[in-house]
């Protein structure tokens, strides 16, 4: 073996080289074997039609190379790409070079060098750099974002896509900046800046550098088209290994819909503010003004039944007494109303407090009612948690006396109270934090019950199952209870049926927040 056979051996690529006379290949390294997979004996099959290992598609690409440097007068190097087919899977890519390396007495190339080497991963490596860098520049679009980066040993700044989209510019001004300086890049940008806004930002980035910190600006900058944007601006600072400022590292945002839209929102949350203000106000003073009139008509129909009882007769005591009911009916209703209004402005604080004590207040509250329906409410341990104590007392009161008003007359009314913790397959069905504790507190009973379909509608406010002659009421009891649950981010729900009782569940966090 010749020395050049020996570097055509071991050189890390294909070398073959082709005799034009013949249009065989007279020669083809061993390097074949390792990156195509061809045996010696498949390599001398192909003196006749070696063409067949070319990928179909590339073949006239082949051929018109071949023709193009085996008629060349100079001895100028060729080089295009091709892909070669593997023995048994697939094909891969290869960078070719060639060279004439033989000429006959007239100067026409008889043989040709070919050096061809594999440049598959390289070319999928750049492939997916490409896509990659088309992705970025597509996230970067869509969250209307851009990065940079102030090198202030080399004076430049480079910057991303995003940049220059914010700004209202194309590549090609991206382009034409590369070759500027860090701070003509820098006053490029300022430029765009409302003039209100420049002497803050270049101070806050003057101390950026001074006192070797990170920054964070927000300002507003003008396009080329005269739109106006709000851009938020952050950076990083790397210090070199003197404690020098080295580079600025940052991310800009255009958050021009983000902050018009907190704008909305908050003048929104004003407004709605300052007319539940004059809700809760108009509420407290109609309230009053409507009770006054209230006692009056049942001071005045008492007297009038006094004194003219006899008069009036049994027809005209029966309005008498049926008026005063319904003055009666009204006061209740304007009361929950006012409970139900108090509970979003409720000035009590939450504190840790124990469920048993504030149960055995609302027991003590509907003494008189459990005596005279002959009822017994038996309670299990409650638990501690923090709470609204008053507001929770209330939803005692009311889930209490709903069962006692909805009791059955044939059989003696029970009441049962238990908790225990929330497991973590109930907290994933009501779409509850997993890491946060909860407790379940149940209120059952074995009064009339009601339809399962109701099991919703019962918590809306004025919403009656029954006539109010047969269970007289406001049908706000349950509303307040589904606020105040609400007001604790909790949850609160019912399950029954008729003639089998009912049972509320009121589910309360551990702590509050």
């Amino acid at each position: 073996m010749s020395e050049q056979d020996l570097i055509y051996e071991y050189f890390p690529g294909i070398v073959y080289i082709y005799d034009t006379g013949t249009g065989h290949l007279s020669y083809v390294s061993k390097k074949t074997t390792d990156l195509l997979g061809y045996s010696s004996d498949d390599v001398s099959s192909w003196k006749d039609d070696w063409m067949q290992i070319v990928f179909r598609d590339d073949a006239s690409l082949v051929m018109e190379q071949l023709q193009t440097l085996g008629g060349q007068p100079t001895d100028e190097t060729r080089t295009f790409q091709s892909r070669y087919h593997r023995k048994n899977d697939g094909w891969r890519y290869f960078r070719t070079q060639g060279h004439i390396l033989k000429r006959d007495g007239d100067g026409k190339p008889t043989s040709l060098l070919f050096v061809a080497q594999d440049i598959t991963d390289q070319l999928q490596s750049e492939e997916e750099l490409k896509k990659s860098r088309e992705l970025i520049r597509d996230v970067e679009h869509m969250l209307e974002f851009g990065t940079w980066e102030w090198d202030l040993v080399r004076d430049k700044i480079e910057q991303s896509a995003g940049i220059f989209s914010i700004m209202g510019y194309d590549e090609d001004t991206r382009s034409a900046l590369k070759d500027k300086t860090g701070k003509e890049q820098f006053d490029f940008f300022v430029q765009h800046m409302v003039p209100e806004d420049r002497p803050t930002v270049e101070a806050i980035v003057q101390d950026a550098f001074e006192e070797k910190r990170d920054y964070e600006a927000e300002y507003r900058i003008v396009t080329p088209s005269g739109e106006e944007k709000i851009c938020h601006g952050k950076a990083k600072v790397v210090l070199g290994d003197k404690g020098q400022v080295v580079k600025l590292i940052g991310v800009t945002s255009d958050v021009t819909r983000v902050t018009r839209f907190r704008t909305e929102i908050e003048n929104y949350v004003a407004e709605l503010a300052r007319s539940n203000k004059e809700l809760e106000e108009f509420a407290y003073v109609a309230s009053h003004d409507l009770q006054e009139p209230l006692r009056k008509i049942v001071t005045f129909s008492d007297r009038l039944l006094a004194k003219f009882g006899e008069a009036l007769g049994p027809e005209g005591t029966a309005y008498l007494s049926r008026m005063t009911v319904a003055t009666e009916n009204m006061r209740i209703l304007i009361d929950n109303l006012l409970e139900f209004s108090r509970i979003t402005r409720s000035a009590d604080v939450f504190a840790l407090t124990d469920l048993g004590e504030i149960l055995d207040d609302a027991r003590a509250e509907l003494e008189l009612k459990i005596e005279e329906a002959g009822a017994t409410v038996i309670s299990e341990k409650l638990p501690a948690v923090v709470c609204n104590g008053p507001q929770i007392r209330q939803l005692f009161i009311n889930l209490l006396g709903n069962s006692l008003k909805f009791r059955r007359t044939d059989v003696p009314t029970r009441i049962h109270v238990a908790s225990g913790p929330l497991g973590q397959a109930e907290k994933a069905a009501l779409s509850f934090p997993t890491q946060r504790e909860y407790y379940k507190i149940t209120i059952a009973d074995n009064g009339i019950g009601f339809e399962k379909e109701y099991a919703e509608r019962i918590f809306l406010i004025f919403q009656r199952l029954h006539g109010k002659s047969e269970y007289p009421g406001s049908g706000v009891g349950l509303a307040i209870c589904k606020k105040i649950v609400d007001q604790h981010n909790g949850a609160i729900y019912a399950d029954s049926m008729p003639g089998n009782g009912s049972v509320f569940t009121v589910i309360l966090p551990v702590q509050h927040s």
